[in-house]
């Protein structure tokens, strides 16, 4: 905790990192959320929460977090689990497409909203580090999970909270041991940003996104986006587990507004030189929200990575995402 409020007063917290938020709006716009609603201490619960319908959904109470944790669920798991982390200021259900390709290959979703995002309410983001969040993921998986090999896919954010998991930043475990990773866009290497819109997140006119995004703003959670910083760097300085099969997506370099993909290309090239068995695929010109970009290239991420999850250890290039 002290080293959460260190990094946010030496000049982390003021950056503007806005990874995998989903908005019609730039963060500069008014929000009904504002710095004052609990951005230090309590989130409150939505009286009027979206049932998305096409997934079960739970609201799990975690008394000693102070954490009522909205947890989703779908598909019969066959193939067994994968467990999946959403970016910043996004939730799970914005990501139906990616969820019904994994269900169509055998393997049973689970997700939940972070703190502070979507229907979790209770205790702040900023009142978490990445290890408690890396915990957080943990009892959710063990509290819900099924049968078969335990996955992990995260994207942005939540890609960086599963790298950092993969780095050992908690003595904490999963019900089992990960089998195979999927990273979409991971926050390895961040860029400070200070405007969020759907048109810099994804090329999708239509994105199938279900509510604005919550925070509106980094800025409403400095503590976490010091937080978000530190850990990407980090990340670059860990090895993975050599033993852990991982598929990692980057966009373009130019096109990607939250993200240095040449910074992604260095970490996938520094973790092989270091054992690391990461396959990474490049889809030049892909915006952020690589899993709901236009067709082919959403089509081609979404397929990829299921494969890859369920089995399928040699991953080639597609009309979109070529093989680096």
């Amino acid at each position: 905790m002290v080293r959460k409020w260190l990094l946010a007063f030496v000049g982390f917290g003021p950056l503007l990192f806005a990874l995998g938020a989903c908005s019609g709006s730039s963060a500069a716009d008014d929000s009904p959320e504002t710095a004052s609603e609990g951005a230090l201490v309590l989130d409150a619960c939505d009286e009027g929460a979206i049932d998305p319908g096409w997934i079960r959904t739970e609201h799990k109470r975690y008394a000693d977090l102070g954490l009522t944790v909205r947890v989703g669920t779908m598909g019969s798991g066959r193939a067994g689990d994968v467990l999946y982390l959403h970016g910043f200021a996004d939730r799970f259900d914005n990501h139906k497409p990616l969820f019904d390709r994994f269900v169509a290959e055998g393997l049973r979703v689970i997700s939940f909203d972070l703190p502070s995002h979507g229907e979790t309410c209770g205790a702040s983001l900023d009142l978490f580090d990445f290890t408690e969040l890396a915990e957080l993921a943990m009892r959710v998986e063990r509290d819900y999970a099924g049968s078969g090999p335990l996955t992990v896919a995260g994207w942005s954010t939540g890609g960086l909270i599963a790298v950092r998991i993969a780095q050992g930043i908690t003595r904490n475990t999963f019900s089992r041991p990960i089998a195979k990773m999927a990273l979409f866009a991971p926050g390895v290497d961040v860029k400070p940003v200070i405007a969020v819109s759907d048109a810099t997140l994804t090329r999708n006119p239509h994105p199938p996104h279900v509510a604005p995004p919550k925070p509106a703003s980094p800025a409403l959670r400095p503590i976490f986006a010091g937080e978000l910083v530190f850990n990407s760097q980090r990340s670059r300085a860990n090895d993975m587990p050599a033993m852990l099969p991982v598929l990692l997506f980057t966009g373009g370099e130019a096109e990607d507004a939250y993200v240095h993909t040449k910074g992604e290309i260095a970490w996938v090239s520094d973790q092989r030189a270091h054992g690391a068995d990461i396959t990474a695929l490049r889809c030049n010109g892909g915006y952020h929200e690589l899993d709901n970009e236009p067709e082919p290239m959403g089509d081609d991420v979404r397929s990829s990575a299921a494969r890859f999850l369920v089995g399928g250890d040699s991953v080639e290039g597609t009309s979109s995402c070529e093989r680096i």
